[in-house]
This record gives C-alpha cells, structure tokens and sequence, in this order.
C-alpha cells in the first residue's frame, strides 16, 4: 500500500467517525430535551465531550487532507520532473540530427556545384560538338536544370508541399543566423533544466529582469 493510500484510508475512517459523532451528538441532544434535571446534566456532559471528539477529528481530517494534497503533489512532481527530464533527452537528439543534416546538406551543396559545373562543361562542348543542335539548349534551359532538379528532389526528400513555400531564399548570413536561431529556444530549455547556474540571478544588481544570459567568461568557467 502506498503512503498516499494509506493516508486516503485514515481520511476515510476519520469522516465515518465524525459522521458518528456527529449523529450521537444529535441523539444525546434529543434526549436532554426531554430529560429529568439530573439525567439532563449527565447527557450535557456528554455532549460536551462529544463535541470535543467532533472538533478533535475534525482538526485530524483537515490535517490528513493536507498531507493527502502534499503526497499527491509530490507524486506529480515526480512525474513532471521525469518529463522534464525526458524533454532534454529529445532535445539531445534534436541538436544531434540537426547536426547530421547540416553535415549532410553540406555535402549535398558540393554535389551541386559539381552538377552546375558538368553542366556548364555540356554547353561548352555542345557548342562545337559533331551533330549536336545548340538550339535544344535554347528552349530547355539547362542551366537552370541543377536548380531546377535540386528543389523538387529536396521537396520530395523533405515531404514538402505548397503550403510549406518561403517567398525567396536566405542571404547567406541570413541563413546562417535562421539556423543558429531555429532551435535557440528549444536548446534553452534543456540548458536551464540541466545548467541553471548557467542562468545567474541578477534581480539585486540590474533591477528586475530576473535572469541574464550567463557570459562567455561564465560559460568556460563551469565547463
């Protein structure tokens, strides 16, 4: 039996006492209307006692319920600790797969290069090749094929669709600030559960904000 089962049991005894009490407070008190004066104090002094034993339990029963509510927050404490505990974990494999797709896109950008510079090498050759019309290139475009071919082999790869569109692509700052920035706050959330000194208290010295970023000095200082 858990300690939140046994307190629920004593919560349980406690009210069927109490409901018994009060139901011999309410005998007893019908019969003094009715007694003689000597039965009449006997029953008083009974009903004082009983009333007595009535705020008594009652006085346990608050307290019972009170450590039945700390018991069962402890326990969900518990709980919301362990998935706390569980997010930082999917938050380890988040920054890890990120990770492994840069490295992959970055290999996926040489390749591209590669197909931008075959391609350029085909219309140079095509230009003075035996039996070759340079005017297919004309209407074809390829050029634009590596680019062409790219996006639609990384909306198929990616499961992308029309709703998913950007309006142009990222500068390349830009986009290396929008990756930095695309997990920053989720990265966050782990850190502060597992590193929260690494979030100092400023509240005394710089009014209240609450907490600042711990600086660079800080951070190699707790690694």
């Amino acid at each position: 039996m858990t300690q939140t089962d046994k307190i629920a049991k004593r919560i349980t005894s406690l009210e069927h006492d109490i409901e018994n009490t009060d139901a011999e407070i309410a005998r007893l008190t019908a019969e003094a209307t009715t007694a003689d004066a000597s039965g009449r104090l006997e029953l008083v002094r009974q009903i004082v006692e009983a009333r007595e034993l009535a705020r008594l339990g009652r006085i346990a029963l608050r307290a019972a319920r009170a450590d039945l509510a700390n018991e069962q927050d402890a326990a969900e404490r518990d709980e919301r600790i362990a998935r706390r505990d569980e997010m930082a974990k999917v938050i380890d494999e988040i920054e890890k797969d990120a990770e492994a797709l840069q490295r992959s896109l970055r290999r996926s950008g040489r390749i591209y290069t590669r197909l931008n510079e075959h391609v350029r090498r085909v219309v140079e050759l095509g230009a003075s090749a035996e039996a070759f019309d340079m005017t297919t290139f004309r209407t074809t475009h390829p050029a634009r094929a590596p680019y062409v071919f790219s996006v639609h082999a990384f909306a198929s790869a990616f499961g992308l669709s029309p709703a998913d569109h950007i309006e142009s692509w990222p500068k390349s700052d830009a986009a290396k600030e929008g990756m930095a920035r695309a997990f920053a706050s989720i990265y966050v959330a782990r850190d502060e559960w597992r590193s929260p000194e690494l979030f100092v208290d400023c509240s005394d010295d710089e009014g209240a904000t609450g907490y600042r970023e711990a600086s660079a000095e800080e951070m190699a200082d707790a690694v």
